[in-house]
């Protein structure tokens, strides 16, 4: 946990204006929908209104983009903040609320100010451009009325903090009524256990920040600039630098890592696509059961067509002989209909249960080979640790329908993409594996030569593995083959897996198949334990 309260930011905020003052804004893009940077020579500002945790912080390592995120608000950004000048950076009255202060020389030599006002409240965290009369020229995060009723934060209208009843932390005296962060502005709750008395806040906002990092069992339990310690922790690492603490801390814990994004937001979408999966296999399982039984249907239909010289219109049912069960049985008409439709109706209802049958039983089967091969993507997604990878498996949802396909304004000469794979390299011999399921196909039907050794994990969702060897093939590097196909799966390590392994001749590739899926003949199978190699 990474704490931030009012007074947290006040030591952030004197940070990032002795860095970046007086310098120029040099570039302004997008990483994503909730965070932007602002480029200061060497130096990024980076902005990020995420939920999770919003803040604001300086680097120099440019985070991979995703994809190009072009907003009517990065517009308006490099509108009227390109090559300003960044000569304040305020707190407004110790809230979670930074105001960044620009200048900007015009083409009619006239001195233009922009304020860029940045809002850290979790899910309602913002950023909002500003003239120097506070109109709200562009916002990043549109919130409704509904969401927003009591403020009005649509461009156009004149931007004003949220009101506070709290004291100032400089104002705090004996009287102040506890817990302190429901009465001083700036204290957060963290803050409020360990002040005892007035003179404990009044110490700690004049001192220097006391940057401490806990873990525990090797997980972070606390970053703050406070000197806060928390009760439970088994390693402290202390830092003399604030921007090279936060780095840490998102280095650890991957929040805002480019490949942590990307494999979320991949996750997210196959996930929902496989509760609508199930969600239709529970629906066809009901479907079953209910029409279980549709040679009842017939039955009554040809009993009734034996005695249906004894029925007349306007019977609601009659009494026939059942040769089936040898007895009497009572079968109800509609007595607006003819006895010849009446039993229509029981061929109709027989016909239609039947299909209903046939269909969700090949239904089902569709279902079920798709929520495997859904598993087997998931599984992908846990394992890769590229972001090419992931590029990967991204395009591959988005042909399988799972992804909506990003649209690009202009055309565009499309890029020739190289197909890559994993490579592990022996003496004599060489392993490929596939770490999605375009590279498997790749693999197995492109790269794999007709005598060449194919292997995969049996009934689990893995990579294919391709044994290429430069001398004849030995039992060692078939085994080495099949605990590389083991390393490769959704199997728990410590498992027994069960890899099949055959000549790549014997692979085909049923048609309308979806991606990484084969069926394969001759082959062999070898026991092995799922270990690091």
């Amino acid at each position: 946990m990474l704490y931030l309260d009012g007074i947290s930011l006040s030591f952030l905020r004197k940070d990032i204006e002795e860095r970046l003052c007086k310098r120029k804004i040099h570039r302004i893009f997008q990483n994503t929908d909730t965070s932007l940077s602002l480029q200061f020579g060497k130096q990024l500002l980076v902005l990020s209104c995420n939920p999770q945790l919003p803040i604001c912080y300086v680097t120099e390592e440019k985070e991979t983009v995703l994809e190009e995120s072009v907003s009517s608000f990065l517009n308006s950004l490099r509108k009227h903040l390109m090559n300003s000048l960044l000569y304040q950076v305020e707190q407004i009255a110790w809230d979670r609320i930074l105001v960044f202060r620009f200048s900007k020389l015009t083409e009619l030599g006239e001195y233009k100010q922009y304020f860029l006002i940045f809002e850290l409240m979790g899910r309602n965290s913002n950023l909002f451009l500003c003239d120097q009369d506070y109109k709200i020229l562009d916002v990043l995060k549109r919130f409704s009325l509904d969401e927003l009723p009591n403020r009005n934060v649509f461009p156009g209208a004149k931007y004003e903090a949220l009101p506070s009843l709290k004291i100032a932390p400089d104002e705090i005296t004996a009287n102040t009524e506890k817990p302190y962060f429901q009465t001083v502005e700036g204290v957060g709750k963290l803050l409020s256990e360990v002040l005892e008395k007035p003179e404990d806040l009044q110490i700690l906002l004049q001192r220097t920040p006391q940057i401490h990092l806990y873990r525990k069992k090797g997980k972070i339990v606390l970053l703050n600039f406070l000197g806060l310690t928390p009760k439970d922790y088994d390693e402290l690492l202390s830092f003399s630098d604030l921007q090279e603490a936060i780095l840490f801390y998102f280095q650890e814990e991957n929040i805002f890592g480019t490949l942590v994004k990307l494999r979320k937001q991949l996750e997210t979408q196959v996930l929902k696509r496989k509760k609508k999966v199930e969600q239709i296999l529970k629906k066809i399982e009901m479907d079953e059961i209910q029409h279980a039984n549709f040679e009842i249907w017939k039955e009554k239909g040809n009993i009734l067509a034996s005695s249906l010289f004894q029925i007349k219109k306007g019977q609601e049912s009659c009494e026939v002989f059942d040769f089936y069960h040898d007895e009497m049985t009572l079968i109800s008409l509609d007595p607006r209909k003819t006895p010849q439709e009446n039993l229509e109706h029981y061929y109709k209802k027989y016909n239609k249960a039947k299909m209903t049958l046939v269909y969700a039983r090949k239904r089902k089967e569709e279902m079920q080979k798709e929520l495997s091969y859904v598993d087997s993507v998931l599984s992908f997604l846990h394992s890769a640790n590229d972001i090419e990878v992931l590029k990967g498996i991204e395009e591959e949802c988005i042909q399988a329908g799972y992804i909506k396909p990003k649209v690009k304004k202009g055309s565009r000469k499309k890029k020739k993409v190289e197909k890559k794979y994993a490579v592990i390299e022996y003496p004599n011999y060489s392993l490929f594996y596939g770490r999605n399921h375009t590279e498997n196909d790749f693999l197995s039907f492109q790269l794999a030569e007709k005598e060449e050794y194919w292997f995969h994990a049996k009934n689990i969702p893995g990579s294919h593995v391709i044994l290429r060897s430069f001398v004849p093939v030995e039992e060692e590097m078939i085994q080495r083959a099949c605990q590389v196909a083991a390393l490769h799966s959704k199997a728990e390590f410590g498992d027994k897996v069960l890899v099949d392994y055959t000549q790549k001749k014997y692979l085909k590739k049923p048609k309308d198949s979806k991606p990484g899926f084969v069926t394969y003949t001759h082959e062999k199978g070898i026991w092995v334990v799922k270990e690091a190699l």
